[in-house]
């Protein structure tokens, strides 16, 4: 896939591994992110909006969203609630961290036509150590 085409890329030209990597979910598998994690790169995902992600996401408990406030930012929602969980998958050795936001003053309706429920991505959970390392 591309971001391990990427990651041999960025070793030849430098002569060593990426630190990170920001990329749309549409550019691997999560075969790939468990070899990404293998490796001991840091990476985010931007998540994909199917209709069941976003049930999942409008049904979870407003107790389990928490606010935080984006500062340095020009933006009209800068205190989303975010919801940070610890999620498995499949062809992925361990956990993973889920990251979705809720911006300030959305209404909790029906997720297909709510705009402001937004799955925004996957990392290595950053409490557990790659596999490997």
């Amino acid at each position: 896939m591309r971001s391990l085409r990427f990651v041999d890329y960025w070793k030849q030209r430098t002569g060593r591994l990426p630190e990170e990597l920001i990329f749309d979910s549409k550019l691997t598998t999560y075969a790939n992110l468990d070899k990404l994690n293998r490796m001991g790169i840091h990476f985010i995902t931007l998540r994909r909006r199917s209709p069941k992600l976003l049930d999942e996401i409008a049904r979870t408990p407003t107790s389990a969203w928490r606010r935080v406030e984006l500062e340095s930012v020009s933006r009209a929602y800068k205190t989303p609630r975010v919801l940070d969980r610890r999620i498995t998958l499949n062809d992925y050795d361990g956990p993973a961290s889920s990251v979705d936001r809720r911006r300030s003053g959305a209404r909790r309706t029906d997720p297909s036509a709510d705009e402001s429920v937004e799955p925004v991505g996957l990392a290595p959970d950053r409490h557990a150590t790659p596999s490997g390392c």
